[in-house]
């Protein structure tokens, strides 16, 4: 008991850790989808203050453009002049221009700008983003080339980012509060959505482990489960299913061998101390029961027989020769044995010459003769086989008719099962062992044909092979 707890207490923990970890990743993937719509909205909000800038950014680039064209970079009087005086009429705004040998005007005392400005060659930051390449000093840059007679220039214009970082500060912190509350409500319904998803299956493994060989009957319950689980489910059903018919099968097995060995055991064993008794004093009784023995002691031999054809053929290690088979001269050859032994039965025979397939003979003519002798056994007297063989569709068809009892249609679907007789009773003078059509319907699948049957109750039944004819 204590060992069940203790695995029950193991399934419970891997089932919440398996909630607990799912609920886990969608709260990680909201948090990604949350820091990317933050930095979006951050990058919204400096665009829009860029905005503001940007026509005040186009008017000092096209009057500094008219002034550098104008004059001289080393006419410091003339530069210095005029970015006073548009200092003077932009006054939101640092200006600096620098020169291709890195010399540069600032007339503004600012530090912070002075050595953005000196290591501006080192600034990656300035080449990817210059925009936000000085935020963290409270400036957005504004970075223009201009190109004139006198060389190429640098224009840089600063702008008080304070705007900015009001309308970040001012939006984002409740935006952050929002979203993460919205995390925690993600994981506290998505634990509990999950157990909801999860109980079906839960409930699917109790149900499992409740199913044993004694115990087969169980199935597990569909109606909770939902999408891929219903499907699961099913499928786990159909399964368990399979394995009760292999099992009862299997069961039906055992008692059937053991049946069909009891009763020549049985006889050998009576006969047997009956000889010893007595019997074989009185010449009667001991050519009775040797004869008995003979006759048992075959049966047991061709069960045993067909039962390792049958193993064999389950561990597929039947052995074939395959070879060009003549079937038109192989189903003449039964025919003829069949109106030796049997003379009371009427051939009704429709073969068409020199069909070839390519076959084991041996193996594709105790197919026929078993088929033909279950036909004489379950036929009443003035027994009629009609035999047809033709050609078609690159198939060879065999059909072998008879005017007998018929079959059930509730033992049609059985009749090729192992040990599977019409006859309840087990008679030997009827039934046989029940092993013959299961054997004809292992050979003909493995030669890549079918067999199937057509019957219709006191009428009479019709059992159709067809197999691939020989390529040419």
């Amino acid at each position: 008991m204590k060992k069940n707890s203790r695995k029950e207490k193991k399934r419970r923990k891997n089932s919440q850790s398996i909630k607990q970890k799912t609920a886990l990743w969608y709260t990680y993937l909201y948090l990604v989808i949350a820091l990317v719509a933050v930095v979006v909205l951050s990058i919204s909000l400096l665009k829009a203050t860029y905005k503001e800038a940007y026509n005040e950014s186009s008017k000092i680039n096209s009057t500094v453009t008219t002034m550098l064209k104008n004059g001289r970079f080393e006419d410091k009087n003339y530069i210095v002049t005029n970015i006073e005086q548009i200092e003077k009429k932009y006054k939101q705004s640092i200006i600096s221009i620098i020169n291709t040998n890195g010399d540069y005007y600032l007339l503004e005392k600012n530090d912070d700008i002075e050595t953005y400005i000196k290591d501006l060659k080192n600034n990656y930051l300035f080449e990817v983003l210059p925009r936000i390449s000085l935020l963290n000093k409270g400036y957005l840059v504004s970075s223009r080339n201009i190109k004139t007679d006198n060389g190429i220039y640098k224009l840089l214009i600063f702008y008080s980012a304070s705007p900015f970082i009001e309308r970040f500060t001012t939006i984002i912190p409740p935006v952050t509060i929002v979203l993460c509350f919205g995390a925690l409500i993600i994981l506290i319904l998505g634990r509990m959505k999950l157990g909801k998803t999860l109980a079906p299956i839960n409930q699917m493994n109790r149900t499992t482990r409740k199913i044993t060989a004694e115990n087969l009957d169980l199935r597990l319950d569909v109606s909770g489960a939902e999408y891929e689980l219903k499907e699961l489910a099913k499928t786990t059903n159909e399964m368990i299913d399979s394995f009760q018919e292999a099992y009862e099968k299997q069961e039906r097995f055992v008692s059937d061998v053991s049946h069909e060995l009891r009763t020549p055991i049985s006889v050998i064993s009576g006969y047997g101390n009956m000889l010893k008794r007595w019997g074989k004093k009185d010449e009667e009784i001991l050519d009775e029961s040797v004869d008995s023995i003979i006759f048992e002691a075959e049966n047991m031999k061709n069960l045993v027989n067909r039962l390792l054809f049958l193993a064999k053929y389950d561990k597929k290690k039947i052995n074939y020769n395959f070879d060009k088979v003549n079937l038109t001269d192989s189903v003449n050859l039964i025919i003829k044995d069949f109106t030796v032994t049997h003379p009371d039965i009427t051939f009704i025979n429709n073969i068409e010459g020199n069909i070839y397939i390519n076959a084991d003979e041996f193996r594709i003519i105790e197919v026929i003769r078993i088929i033909i002798d279950n036909a004489i056994k379950y036929s009443n007297n003035n027994v009629t086989l009609k035999i047809n063989l033709q050609s078609k569709d690159n198939n060879a068809i065999l059909s072998i008719k008879d005017n007998g009892m018929g079959i059930k249609e509730e033992d049609l679907k059985n009749i090729f099962d192992r040990f599977y007789r019409t006859d309840k009773s087990r008679n030997k003078e009827t039934g046989g062992m029940g092993l013959g059509l299961s054997i004809a319907k292992s050979i003909i699948l493995d030669h890549k044909g079918k067999i199937r049957v057509r019957t219709k109750e006191n009428v009479g039944s019709e059992f159709i092979i067809t197999l691939p004819l020989l390529e040419e």
